[in-house]
Parts: structure tokens; C-alpha cells; sequence
């Protein structure tokens, strides 16, 4: 990792090392715009990893129309200077750099965020996500949006930062204006009055698009023009990204995408920019970064959510421990969207870093933990108290730990979860922990280990239909059945569904049934418009309000909206309704003192829920 770890410089600033941590929303601010406890803990988790530089998440400048997340960090105002102050000290205690990114969102927020007032852009527009008009800015507003930058970089400057990001990608609002001819020349004054009240060493970042991905005109091509006209200008670096909200999935690098997918755009940039260049690439791996660095494809690894899964990326990277790997899910962007503090199911200690206790008691040795089940819940379980000292025997009756991960793995585009599952392997190894595999927990088994607490976390199954035409998805994703030449019918199109039907090879046709008029509702925005055109790509047909109503061998009666029909088909596939596999364990409720039901075997739910829930429950002991 001899790249990796050079120094390197950004304007006057010297970088410990070639990793930033790029811009990701978190939630985690006050409602008042505020720096938070959680704020600082969130961050100062990240420095501890070993990280060169951070860049903050969006803050706005302007508190009247500039508002995209409700609990986002403010720069507006000297009151906020305190805040800032103590984030800016925790920096610079690890010589680590920090930046803020300094956002307008323009189009691309709520009303209801923004004292019911109609959003602002360059041109009016409607953005899908949005669904709510703009309306033109005026040239005084203009102006004074220019100048509202300029007074949050000063706020910034006094608070210790070391610079900026301005963001002018993602069609916020100086995006909306790169998409007109006055764009560049409204960037230039913006810069250049940011130049003139700041001091010479105060460092300014320009995000920039290199691509919207919606089918427009603003292509590399566009962004090239653009840059060349820019790259004059008293910009300290110029970090890349690409995409809006109509191409979400490649803002949020959707599971689709393969890891270095952007390469040959960050070339293209490369050959044009003089300036130092940032880019985050879906990079999962430090020999992956090094090896963009040993090319001279750009002089900064921007790292986002591999920072969320694993804090502690940089360090482990110099010191070669294993990475706790981002999966690609999105559960990240979902979770912010929702406006709730940022989540991830791979490191369910995020967002809760202010609260984690994680100190070793020697005493706890002489207590034996139980826990039924080695799939996402019992492993976190398993993880959580043996890192507490706990004396840990964990179950799993199949001969592997990971349980259902295991069979999504296998799904066409998760293959990173397997990833996920080798490191909870080595984790739980290096822990200690007494794992019992090919191993049905037995009743008497238990009660001789005398456990202070039992956690029964076995998961639950999917209901089989009685038709003999009727499969399973675990069958078919363990390539025990062969679906070529049949016509398929899944039933249910959520993600499960969805993902099975794009898995699926060699099918005469595929069809999906949803009783409701929404598929991939526990999606992310936009991995479910991805994956939605991936599947009208490969001509597979979904019905919507349309109901199951009866199965008798191959026939089946739908319902849509009243209107009943049959349907003949090869092979049929539920993928709702799963039930916990307790109705089949039910002597672990009845004869042992007081268990603890986790993950799917109490409520159905996805990854975070249930990694999510083992650490608020293992946090008790």
C-alpha cells in the first residue's frame, strides 16, 4: 500500500495519507441546524480509522429555501461556530484535515422542509423523486445566493475548518445552472468572491458531475466542456462524482454496478484537469485504491459508505485486518431518505456511536451465552456479547454460519454478502466464540451449559404452496431446479421477488404477481427503479393489483380489481409471507427459562433489522 499511505496536499493543506472520506448525509444533527453529540461521536470514529481528510455532509447556507434534510448541519449563522469549532479540534488532535461541504439544493427538496416555500433552480423543474415544481431564480436572488456561500465559508474559516467542498453535482442548485449557458460564469464569481474574504491558505473543493446518466445531453461530453472552462479558477481540488435524482442508482452506486465501474470517466477527466483530483469509485478494497493510485488515475480515494461499514478501513488497510465490507445495499441512502438517522446493516453501531459500550469484563467469562442460530441476528448477537467477554456457544444446524445471507448471495447482483459472510467468519473465529455447526441445538444440551441467557434466533421460511408445480427460491438459487423453458410465475414483487425473477436463466417467461400497486416498496428509490428496468429489459412481466386468488397444480386464478382469469404455468414460486421457524422449535419456548427471540424468528424483517436489534438487545448485558 505504498500509495495509499503517501502524503499528499490539497491547496496548503498537507494529507497524512490519500484517503478522504467523502460527503455522506447522516441525520444526526439538531433540528436547529446544530452540531450534535452524535454528530462528533459519528466523526470522531472515522478519524480514529486512520482517514486523511473529511469531508463533511451537506450543510446548508441558506435556512429560508436551502434545507434538504431535516436534521442537517448549518453553516449560516455565528452561532453555529461552537459546533463547528469542537468538530474541526477533533480533526486536527489526529492531524487529520476537514472540510465542509456547502450545499443548495434547489429543486431537489421539500416544500414542507422549507416554510411551504415553491423551491428555487436555474430553470423551473419538476424532479421525479420530488414531485413538486420549481420556479427561475431572479438575478437579485441570484446574487444573493452567491453571497450566502461566501458568508458560510467565512463562518467556516473562523471555526477552524481548513476549507470547503462546494457541491455542483447531483442537480442541486449550481448543478441546475452547469445545465445553462450562464453556469460557468455564475460558478467563476461565486469562487472568486468565496477567494477574496477568505485567507490564502483556506482550501475551496469543487464537486462536479462528470455524467447525469438521465438520457440528456449532459453527458461527459457536456462536463468536459464545462471543466476545461473552470480549470483555471482558484479551486484547491475537484472531486467527481455523477448522477441525479432521476439516476439515483448511480449516485448511490446501486448493487448493479461492478466495483471500479467509473474508470474510463475518470480518465476522461484526467486527461483535461490540471487540478488535484478526488474520486470515489466503488471501491471496496484497499488494493483496489492503490492500484487507481499506482495508475495516476486520480490523487485522492474518496471513501463513502465503505467508511460506514467499517470505521476503522484505513487502519486495517495499513495494518492488513480484515474489512468489514460494504454490501452495496443502499440501506444507507434508504434510511436518510426517510429522514432517519443513517443506517447500515453490516455496521449497526453506526449512528449509535455516541452510545456504544464495547469494554471487555473479565467477569463475564464465567457466563455462558446460548444463542439458536448463526444467521444475521445470532452472529451480531454472538459478535456483540463475546466482545464483552461472554463466554459464547452458538448453534446452526447447517453445516456453514450465515443462514439466509447465504442463499441471497447467491441472487445476481449481492454477490457481496458472501464477501460479508467471510468476514463474520473470521470475525466470530478470532473472537473465540464456540460455534456448533451441522448441529440442531438440543434441549438437554443447553440446560447442562448452564446459560445465563438464551437467544433463540433459528428464522423463519417461506410457506410452500401444495401444488406439485409449486418451488422454492432457495432450491432454485441453490441450483437444485432447473427452470429452462418453463413459464414462471412469482408470486410477490418485492424485493425478494424482483431479485429472483432477474436471477432466473433460460425461463420460456417469467411473470410476477403483486396483490398491491407498487413493487420493491422495501427498496431503496433508486436500486428499485434499476432493477425495475432490468427486468422490462429482459421482457419479464409484472402485474400489478392483481391477487393470487387460487392455485390447483399448474392453473391459476388471478384477481385484478374484481376481474377473475386463469393462467397455466410450469413452475410457481412464493416469495410472501414468510413465517418463523418457531411453529417448528417450539420445545425452545417451552422448555427453557425465559429465551430471547431475534432476528426473523420474532419479526420478518431485512438485514439491519435484525443485526439492528441484536446489538440494542446485547447493549443490556
Amino acid at each position: 500500500m505504498e500509495k495509499l499511505f503517501d502524503c499528499g496536499r490539497i491547496g496548503a493543506h498537507k494529507l497524512k495519507n490519500r484517503t478522504i472520506m467523502t460527503s455522506l448525509t447522516t441525520n444526526l444533527s439538531h433540528d436547529t441546524g446544530e452540531i450534535s453529540q452524535r454528530d462528533l461521536a459519528f466523526y470522531k470514529t472515522r478519524i480514529d480509522g486512520g482517514v486523511g481528510a473529511i469531508i463533511t455532509g451537506m450543510m446548508r447556507v441558506d435556512d429560508y429555501y436551502g434545507n434538504k434534510f431535516p436534521y442537517q448541519p448549518s453553516a449560516t449563522h455565528s452561532k453555529y461556530i461552537r459546533g463547528l469549532k469542537m468538530l474541526a479540534e477533533l480533526a486536527h488532535e489526529a492531524d487529520v484535515k476537514i472540510f465542509a461541504q456547502l450545499n443548495h439544493p434547489g429543486a431537489q427538496t421539500f416544500r414542507e422542509l422549507n416554510h411551504h416555500l415553491q423551491q428555487v433552480s436555474a430553470v423551473p423543474r419538476k424532479p421525479e423523486f420530488i414531485n413538486q415544481r420549481s420556479r427561475e431564480m431572479t438575478n437579485y436572488e441570484i446574487g444573493q445566493m452567491i453571497k450566502q456561500f461566501v458568508r458560510s465559508a467565512i463562518i467556516l474559516e473562523q471555526a477552524g475548518f481548513d476549507g470547503i467542498e462546494i457541491h455542483a453535482g447531483h442537480g442541486y442548485l449550481l448543478h441546475s445552472f452547469l445545465l445553462t449557458s450562464r453556469g460557468p460564469d455564475i460558478l467563476t464569481k461565486l469562487i472568486r468572491d468565496i477567494k477574496a474574504e477568505v485567507s490564502e491558505d483556506f482550501a475551496i473543493i469543487l464537486r462536479f458531475n462528470f455524467d447525469d446518466f438521465d438520457g440528456s445531453s449532459a453527458n461527459i461530453d457536456h462536463y468536459i466542456d464545462c471543466i476545461k472552462k473552470i480549470d483555471h479558477l482558484p479551486i484547491d481540488a475537484l472531486d467527481i462524482t455523477c448522477g441525479v435524482y432521476e439516476s439515483m442508482y448511480t449516485i448511490c452506486d446501486a448493487k448493479y454496478y461492478p466495483n471500479r465501474w467509473k474508470d474510463e470517466y475518470i480518465k476522461r477527466v484526467r486527461e483535461v484537469s490540471s487540478l488535484p483530483l478526488i474520486a470515489s469509485n466503488n471501491i471496496k478494497t484497499p488494493a483496489e485504491a492503490e492500484d487507481m493510485l499506482a495508475n495516476d488515475m486520480v490523487d485522492f480515494i474518496g471513501l463513502g459508505r465503505p467508511l460506514l461499514a467499517d470505521p476503522a478501513w484505513v487502519a486495517k488497510a495499513q495494518s492488513g485486518e480484515p474489512i468489514a465490507p460494504c454490501i452495496s445495499c443502499s440501506h444507507c441512502f434508504k434510511s436518510i431518505n426517510e429522514f432517519k438517522p443513517i443506517q447500515c446493516p453490516v455496521n449497526p453501531h453506526l449512528s449509535r456511536e455516541s452510545l456504544r459500550d464495547r469494554a471487555y469484563n473479565e467477569a463475564n467469562a464465567d457466563k455462558t451465552m446460548v444463542i439458536i442460530g448463526a444467521g444475521p441476528a445470532g452472529l451480531q448477537m454472538a459478535i456483540s456479547l463475546a466482545e464483552k467477554g461472554y463466554h459464547v456457544v452458538l448453534f446452526e444446524k447447517e453445516a456453514r454460519v450465515g443462514g439466509k445471507l447465504n442463499v441471497a448471495a447467491k441472487t445476481s447482483d449481492k454477490y457481496r454478502i458472501a464477501h460479508y459472510v467471510d468476514y463474520l467468519e473470521n470475525k466470530i473465529a478470532e473472537l473465540n466464540i464456540d460455534t456448533k455447526l451441522n448441529r440442531v441445538a438440543d434441549i438437554e444440551e443447553i440446560k447442562a451449559l448452564d446459560p445465563y441467557q438464551v437467544f433463540i434466533a433459528t428464522g423463519a421460511t417461506n410457506e410452500n404452496l401444495t401444488s406439485s408445480y409449486a418451488y422454492s427460491a432457495t432450491d432454485i438459487l441453490n441450483d437444485r431446479t432447473d427452470l429452462s423453458g418453463k413459464k414462471v410465475l412469482i408470486i410477490g414483487a418485492g424485493e425478494n421477488g424482483l431479485e429472483l425473477a432477474e436471477t432466473i436463466e433460460n425461463a420460456a417467461s417469467i411473470t410476477i404477481a403483486e396483490a398491491t400497486n407498487m413493487v420493491g416498496r422495501e427498496m431503496e428509490y433508486g436500486e428499485r427503479m434499476m432493477l425495475v428496468k432490468k427486468l422490462a429489459d429482459k421482457n419479464i412481466e409484472i402485474l400489478t393489483d392483481t391477487k393470487v386468488a387460487d392455485v390447483v397444480d399448474k392453473t391459476v386464478t388471478f384477481d385484478h380489481e374484481g376481474d377473475t382469469y386463469t393462467k397455466d404455468f410450469d413452475a410457481i414460486i412464493k416469495t410472501i409471507r414468510p413465517v418463523t421457524d418457531l411453529i417448528e422449535n417450539s420445545d425452545y419456548l417451552t422448555k427453557l427459562t425465559n429465551p430471547i427471540i431475534i432476528g426473523d424468528a420474532d419479526k420478518i424483517g431485512k438485514i439491519h433489522d435484525a443485526t439492528s436489534k441484536a446489538v440494542e438487545i446485547g447493549s443490556r448485558y
